[in-house]
């Protein structure tokens, strides 16, 4: 007997769906006799489930990128609201917050505790260039 090439490869999901529905009418069209050649093969049976299964993967993808633009509108107002509290409080401290978000020191690099180090006689900033 010889083997049928569907052309599945390289095909969407729904493009196989409708390649096997129209398999399934074939099989639908034969006569009762025909039919029960195929009683083994569920194909109508097996085309529902994929075609639910699909639908159920179509809804999921929606809900996700609903749920990622809410997170991305979140995720964009705590950034502006971060960078407006971190901008007053630079204001009010006179640029000398006391730390940076990214955990340091709120000192320059090449600086110390001790004070400037490879800014000295280069840098413009309060207190350093002595």
């Amino acid at each position: 007997m010889k083997t049928f090439k569907l052309g599945f490869g390289n095909r969407t999901v729904l493009e196989q769906i409708s390649i096997c529905r129209r398999v399934a009418d074939g099989i639908a069209k034969l006569t009762a006799e025909q039919r029960a050649t195929f009683a083994d093969r569920p194909v109508a049976d097996s085309v529902a489930e994929a075609t639910e299964a699909h639908a159920a993967v179509e809804e999921l993808k929606a809900t996700l990128k609903a749920a990622l633009r809410v997170r991305d509108a979140k995720v964009r107002a705590m950034r502006q609201h971060t960078t407006g509290a971190a901008s007053g409080i630079s204001a009010l401290t006179g640029g000398n917050g006391g730390g940076d978000a990214r955990g340091g020191t709120g000192r320059g690099e090449g600086e110390t505790a001790g004070g400037p180090t490879e800014c000295a006689g280069k840098c413009a900033r309060p207190g350093h260039g002595l």
